[in-house]
């Protein structure tokens, strides 16, 4: 009867110095094992001095008592500050939420001819409406909070592949106009510099821009904002600039590029409004202490929770 007591006065003498601490501070690991060594030493010197055994496991539940009163004293004070610690985190925390979505309310969500990445700052133009002006600042770390977000974060992975798909059909249309007036002018034994090719090559796109998206059906072509463009085409390039704009295999591709970019104003505008209704708007509502939010970790708030 004796060795199931002790045990069992051991057990809830840890339980409950456990649920005190909460397991919350180094000193709490460090005072456990001087009881637990202390435990070994009283209940295991009756073994080897037989005088004093009668009276090993009164001393030894004395003992503990005491230990366990006197850690009241000793731990509280510990405990006082990791809750103090904790709570500063807190605070480091929403401030850092704050700051976040303040940064996340300044993005703006446009295609890029040289990135996949279309989360930016942008300035209007008067022309052109949105352009791209520059990379948000803290932007790889500010993402990693869209990953609780799952609408979001889906039309984020969206915008992503469709821009990248983009780039490869704007990249393909580019390769077909040089080779095609490259082999057009060979053969017809012509030469203009590459200032000229340029000017000639980007009129034949947005013309035949212009008229795909006129004959375009089922409105596959309804984002994509056509620009006039005056023909300054010198006399001399008028036939070849008329063979490559009758080009089937050329107004396909184009078609395939315009189809992308309409497809990628859609997921612009749909990522917006996800982003001020899903993540912008409740977090501000909620005092930046949106659920979701907790769920993004990135190295600036990794240490705060």
């Amino acid at each position: 009867m004796t060795t199931p007591f002790i045990l069992l006065w051991c057990t809830l003498v840890l339980a409950w110095l456990l649920l005190k601490t909460r397991m919350a501070h180094r000193k709490t690991l460090d005072a456990i094992l001087g009881i637990v060594v202390a435990w070994g030493v009283l209940f295991g010197v009756p073994f080897f001095v037989p005088q004093i055994a009668a009276c090993a496991i009164q001393i030894g539940i004395f003992t503990t008592a005491i230990l366990a009163i006197l850690s009241v004293f000793y731990f509280y004070p510990a405990k006082e500050a990791v809750e103090a610690d904790r709570q500063l985190a807190q605070d480091n925390l929403k401030v850092h939420y704050q700051n976040l979505i303040q940064r996340m309310a300044q993005w703006s969500y446009l295609k890029s001819d040289y990135s996949d990445e279309m989360i930016c700052l942008a300035t209007k133009d008067e022309m052109f409406g949105l352009r791209r002006s520059g990379v948000p600042p803290n932007l790889e770390r500010d993402k990693m909070h869209l990953k609780g977000f799952e609408k979001t974060h889906s039309l984020y992975l969206d915008g992503k592949k469709l821009s990248k798909e983009y780039r490869e059909k704007h990249a393909k249309t580019e390769r077909l106009l040089k080779t095609s007036l490259r082999k057009l002018l060979e053969a017809k034994g012509m030469a203009i510099d590459e200032t000229e090719q340029i000017k000639l090559m980007w009129w034949l796109q947005k013309k035949i821009e212009g008229e795909l998206k006129i004959i375009a059906v089922g409105g596959e072509l309804r984002h994509i904002r056509m620009v006039p463009v005056p023909d300054d085409t010198p006399p001399e390039l008028f036939e070849i600039r008329d063979e490559l704009e009758q080009r089937q295999d050329l107004r396909k591709s184009i078609m395939d590029e315009l189809v992308t970019s309409s497809k990628i104003k859609d997921n612009e505008k749909e990522f917006l409004k996800s982003l001020r209704d899903e993540v912008i708007e409740p977090a501000r509502e909620t005092n930046y202490s949106l659920p979701q939010l907790l769920k993004g970790v990135c190295d600036d708030c990794r240490h705060l929770k």
